[in-house]
């Protein structure tokens, strides 16, 4: 083997390996992240202490994605929310995890279009505040970005309150003007959460 071809099966093997290697540091995976802090509007004569209990719910079945794209695409949910099927009701699995603290953040590599999102807030072991909402829009990258969260006793459904933005991924965020009106748990996502 002359020295010209043993040069150019070295260049060669060198590019292949860059290729393979930049196809590996550049794969993706879904990704989402979920954060919080309670701010407690209350004035007690000792110091909170908070738990928070997030309880995460999808169902197993088949979108009708109108676009086709059922990885890229961002089409918002065809769900009616307020009354789901029995049939996708009977396959919601979930899953729940606790923390202390008045802060929570957590992040995954998942897909989180139409999970429904429970967080339960609770102070002092007495008072209890419960949030529940789906994500409704899909993306492949998700911030869920709820910012400083009110802590007051009561049921609040946030299904129609949080906004849906995109700056370059998709931010889930409650409006910094929203009225928190406690609701109940006869109608929509909130009488799937127990």
């Amino acid at each position: 083997m002359k020295k010209a071809e043993r040069l150019i099966y070295f260049i060669l093997i060198l590019l292949l390996a860059l290729i393979v290697k930049s196809d590996y540091l550049y794969s993706q995976s879904p990704y989402f992240t979920m954060s919080f802090s309670i701010a407690d509007e209350n004035s007690l004569n000792t110091a909170a202490e908070y738990s928070i209990v997030l309880t995460t719910c999808h169902f197993d079945y088949d979108p009708v994605i109108p676009s086709g794209d059922y990885w890229f695409g961002k089409d918002t949910s065809v769900l009616n929310w307020e009354n789901l099927p029995n049939s996708m009701i009977q396959k919601l699995t979930c899953s729940t995890a606790e923390t202390k603290g008045s802060a929570y953040e957590n992040s995954n590599q998942a897909m989180v279009w139409e999970n429904i999102y429970a967080i339960k807030i609770v102070r002092n072991s007495t008072d209890t505040m419960l949030i529940v909402f789906p994500v409704k829009i899909k993306s492949f990258v998700t911030y869920i970005k709820l910012g400083s969260i009110p802590f007051k006793t009561g049921l609040y459904d946030l299904t129609d309150s949080i906004t849906y933005t995109f700056k370059d991924w998709l931010y889930l965020e409650i409006p910094p003007d929203h009225k928190w009106l406690p609701g109940n748990n006869t109608k929509g996502i909130s009488k799937l959460i127990k």
